[in-house]
């Protein structure tokens, strides 16, 4: 962004030790010096600069200008210099011997003195991208990358010594140590070399395949051998631990496994972890089918989560909750997979694979803007999953088969909101509602194949959030036209507005407290409303702002959840914080950052002892509820 800073801080006390000031458009890469005496940031290309930085004064000492695209930098093992690589870029750039600035001339005594640098000798590969740089601890070789899958290696005179040809599509990243140099290459592939004399030793594994069904993925036992027929995310990142011999790799999907590679010939999978690859739009809870439990019924306190990246993931952190055989009687049949702990279920709603697409790095494009999941909802009962996408699509997924049951282009634009009745209730009807940008508002029939009874077009704006009291009698819905209409369900089954508020900003969520008996909302006024259903009357108005913050004027509340006591409110903001309410008297019981992005939607676990939260940032956070507030819920 502009003007960043750079923040130094004290891992033991957490404080903030210094702010250093200097790059105008943003900080590619930072490193401290071998000698802990300076940091050298790289700045963006369009910034142009190489700082070095005496981070406890927090002066810039010395700098240059780059006008080259650069990657990375990487420092010797003595501190004697550093490199920096990049387009048809590779520099070397010197101190003394024993790691520090040369003396300053006295005529600059004030000022920051200039980096001395001097080119590397590319002969045959000028024209090449050299993407990632690494020193050797041991000699004072440097190795490289290149975009296009070449391993090099400099010498100390600059000159390039040897390189070798990966046989990969590209390269992306590096790591070395005494016995290895490992090279991170596109579709999985990550090869071991010997320094200095780039003999090579092997090839690790590959990762999951894209698009892989977790539940077949069962056993105790990971191959690894990988299938040509199949497209393997990009490793992005790799870095070695030489004592323990463990190799942790990044994909491009954001999964992260870590190696064991102790023992070369038997390389093994030590852990490994699937998340999301974009945005999450929010979580939902599966609800607890003791009265109906099927074979597929998940573990208590699973959730999901639905994402950008066209795909639906069921997650339980529970310790022990699947079974690695999962024949107990009453047990789920979704047992324990070879990739993940805690997840424990994939859904591809895009078996064409946009998700595939853009996980691989190089295949990377914005072509195909109806990708993604918007939103969600699990029926009371836990039989069917709706998902609604960017393009207006709704699918209904049966819960316990995965199969979809129906597909229906529902909205001319994407769906922003859906919302089951409780078909489980007596006499009350089992309705479906979808909601979008659109403007308009579909009523579905479950019972009569999905049939769409009623269209309503009474908004101005997209809506927001639809929600259905317990019985099915009343449908309310808000949106971006600043209103909350109230509806009730007349005998021939159609639904009627009987009460209509105007605010004053976008109202962004609501949700309905246990007594269904009063609505709660969050908007852009940063507050928390309640509304009495029956008359439609606003009860209550809570202000999110804790006492520091009343002069802050940023952001909106734009997510709501109430514990399944209706004791407290939890609320997700724009300006990236969680608040949790008392939901009787408005008190702000605590309030947490976290996420680097606007939060999509907060849930309270059945149990009321944690919140689940998710974000644009692609991240998933489970914080705990202190075990006074649980008891009071």
């Amino acid at each position: 962004g502009h003007q960043p800073r750079i923040l130094i801080w004290e891992v033991q006390s957490r404080t903030l030790i210094n702010e250093l000031k200097g790059h105008k458009y943003g900080v590619l890469a930072l490193l401290f010096s071998p000698n802990m005496k300076y940091i050298v940031s790289l700045g963006f290309q369009h910034d142009g600069y190489l700082n070095v930085w005496n981070w406890k004064t927090g002066a810039k000492v010395a700098c240059n200008k780059i006008t080259t695209k650069v990657h990375t930098l990487a420092f010797s093992r003595n501190g004697s210099f550093f490199v920096t690589a990049g387009l048809r870029h590779v520099k070397f750039w010197y101190f003394d011997p024993n790691g520090n600035l040369p003396k300053k001339p006295a005529s600059i005594q004030n000022s920051a003195q200039v980096l001395d640098g001097r080119s590397g000798i590319l002969g045959d590969l000028r024209e090449n991208n050299f993407v990632d740089a690494v020193c050797c601890q041991k000699s004072d070789h440097t190795y490289f990358v290149t975009s296009n899958g070449l391993l090099c290696m400099f010498t100390e005179a600059r000159l390039m010594d040897k390189w070798v040809d990966l046989k990969v599509k590209g390269a992306l990243s590096i790591a070395v140590s005494e016995q290895y140099i490992v090279c991170a290459c596109t579709n999985g592939i990550v090869r071991l070399f010997e320094p200095v004399t780039l003999k090579y030793i092997g090839t690790l594994p590959k990762p999951h395949p894209l698009g892989v069904d977790l539940t077949l993925q069962t056993g105790t036992t990971y191959n690894g051998s990988g299938d040509p027929n199949e497209i393997y995310p990009d490793t992005v990142s790799v870095k070695l631990d030489a004592e323990t011999g463990k190799l942790s790799c990044i994909y491009s999907d954001h999964s992260f496994f870590i190696w064991d590679i102790k023992d070369i010939k038997k390389i093994g999978k030590y852990r490994s972890f699937l998340y999301h690859c974009d945005t999450i739009w929010g979580v939902e809870m599966i609800p607890s089918r003791n009265s109906t439990a099927t074979t597929t019924s998940f573990p208590e306190n699973t959730f999901v989560t639905y994402s950008a990246d066209s795909t639906i993931r069921f997650w339980n952190f529970d310790n022990n909750p699947i079974s690695a055989g999962g024949n107990e009687p009453g047990s789920s049949n979704i047992k324990r997979n070879i990739y993940s702990k805690e997840c424990i279920k994939i859904v591809y709603v895009d078996p064409d694979g946009t998700y595939k697409s853009g996980a691989v790095v190089a295949a990377k494009n914005d072509e195909n803007v109806e990708a993604g999941i918007r939103t969600l909802r699990i029926s009371p009962d836990g039989k069917f999953m709706a998902s609604g996408d960017r393009g207006g699509n709704l699918r209904v997924h049966d819960l316990d088969t995965f199969k979809e049951i129906t597909y229906q282009e529902a909205h001319d634009a994407e769906i922003l909101t859906i919302e089951f009745t409780n078909g489980c209730l007596p006499d009350s009807p089992y309705l479906i509602a979808t909601a979008s940008r659109d403007r308009i508002l579909h009523v579905f029939d479950i019972n009569n194949n999905f049939r769409l009874i009623q269209t309503l077009d009474d908004h101005s704006s997209s809506i927001t959030a639809i929600k259905f009291t317990n019985d099915g009698g009343r449908l309310i819905s808000c949106g971006a036209d600043k209103s909350i209409i109230f509806r009730s369900r007349q005998n021939n089954g159609g639904f009627v507005t009987y009460h209509n508020i105007s605010g004053r900003s976008t109202v962004f969520d609501m949700d309905i407290d246990i007594t269904n008996k009063y609505i709660s909302t969050v908007s852009g006024e940063r507050r928390l409303n309640v509304f009495h259903i029956d008359t439609g009357k606003n009860v209550r108005s809570y202000k999110s702002d804790t006492p520091e913050e009343v002069n802050a004027q940023e952001g909106s509340l734009v997510k709501i959840s109430l514990d399944p006591g209706g004791v407290h409110a939890v609320t997700g903001g724009s300006d990236k914080s969680i608040r949790l309410f008392d939901f009787s008297n408005g008190n702000i019981l605590g309030k947490v950052l976290g996420h680097s992005e606007l939060i999509t939607g907060v849930k309270f676990t059945p149990d009321c002892e944690r919140v689940i939260s998710t974000s644009a940032d692609g991240c998933i956070f489970v914080w705990k509820i202190s075990d006074e507030l649980v008891t009071k819920m």
